[in-house]
């Protein structure tokens, strides 16, 4: 059975096909290079974009709940009971990381993350409904150094690298959120360690932002669904499943903006660091790009009074860097956009 997948480029808009000679259930393009990753219940495979050649391939020994690239050429592998990297580029078997908890048996694995050495600090995320019927959210956390795991409350967790005001050196941040209450989210700021020399103690804070309202969530509570971080600009971005986004401050975890983004439920973000844009897809299929107006976004802070916060932000892009906030196809009446913040 062959397989067609269709890659698209948002920011080029050029197409790639990439056809498979296998029956295919998820496919993940990596983000840094021309390779794309197929799956279905018996294995993954890595295909070159351009040349369709099956460059490796990898056969599960138990059940594969959750696959995702963590790196140019790292794949992490999620099963019913422990979570592997792969190494697509070596001949040897993946590499078991750490067990999964029991608890997270009879949840539904939704993300995994890493830190930027992608062999430190590991956290999985799942979803599970409660006995009212509620979507809560529980992640695993688990540090390498300590042989520790723990789990926490949480629908949505990103760990990143920042380097706080207060610091001379940047280290690894531990950002949660989690709905609180029925109309508010609740924000956790975590630095994580050891402690670097010439640094301070490390900074954990917590910060809860009222929810926005929407017709959807007056039937249905709404929640996080993921978070992306500009290290640069120390932004914080919090997706809510009902296409609520929230800006916070990283230093603080202060609610700067709010947008609607999509009418449609979103359930896959990410973030470009390079374009220093952001990309979400909803439900209905549509890509949407998001680009903070950063010299209006500095205005608005100024008239909220955070103007420490707006000249941290001037000061990162300086006076000639005006970022324009477009969608991914300007031309698409159905392309959502964010003008003013």
């Amino acid at each position: 059975m062959e397989t067609l997948i269709t890659c698209v480029n948002p920011f080029t808009h050029q197409l790639y096909n990439c056809q498979t000679s296998c029956d295919t259930k998820c496919a993940q393009i990596s983000a840094d290079n021309d390779m794309i990753a197929i799956s279905n219940d018996r294995f993954v495979a890595v295909y070159s974009v351009q040349t369709n050649q099956c460059l490796n391939t990898l056969a599960f020994s138990s059940g594969c709940r959750h696959w995702q690239w963590i790196s140019p050429h790292l794949i992490a592998i999620v099963t019913d009971r422990e979570v592997f990297h792969w190494n697509i580029d070596s001949p040897f078997k993946p590499e078991m990381k750490f067990k999964l908890e029991k608890r997270l048996q009879d949840y539904q694995i939704t993300g995994y993350k890493c830190d930027t050495t992608c062999d430190l600090w590991f956290a999985i995320t799942s979803l599970y409904v409660d006995d009212e019927g509620e979507v809560n959210g529980c992640v695993q956390i688990h540090s390498k150094r300590d042989q520790l795991s723990q789990c926490i409350d949480s629908h949505a967790l990103q760990l990143c690298q920042y380097k706080f005001a207060a610091n001379e050196k940047p280290t690894e941040v531990l950002l949660s959120a989690k709905r609180h209450q029925m109309n508010a989210i609740k924000i956790y700021i975590i630095e994580l360690g050891p402690i670097i020399e010439c640094n301070n103690s490390l900074i954990s804070r917590t910060e809860v932002i009222p929810q926005l309202d929407t017709e959807q969530t007056a039937l249905t509570p709404d929640f996080p669904v993921s978070i992306e971080c500009n290290a640069e600009l120390g932004l914080i971005y919090v997706f809510s499943k009902y296409g609520a986004l929230y800006v916070c401050d990283i230093e603080t975890g202060a609610l700067m903006t709010t947008a609607f983004i999509s009418e449609a439920a979103v359930f896959a973000t990410a973030y470009d660091s390079e374009s220093q844009t952001l990309l979400a897809v909803n439900r209905c299929g549509q890509l949407l790009a998001i680009e903070l107006y950063l010299t209006s976004f500095v205005r608005h802070l100024n008239s909220i009074s955070k103007q420490e916060i707006a000249q941290r932000i001037q000061a990162s892009i300086g006076d000639d860097n005006q970022s324009i906030g477009k969608c991914s196809d300007e031309d698409d009446d159905d392309c959502d956009e964010i003008t003013r913040l």
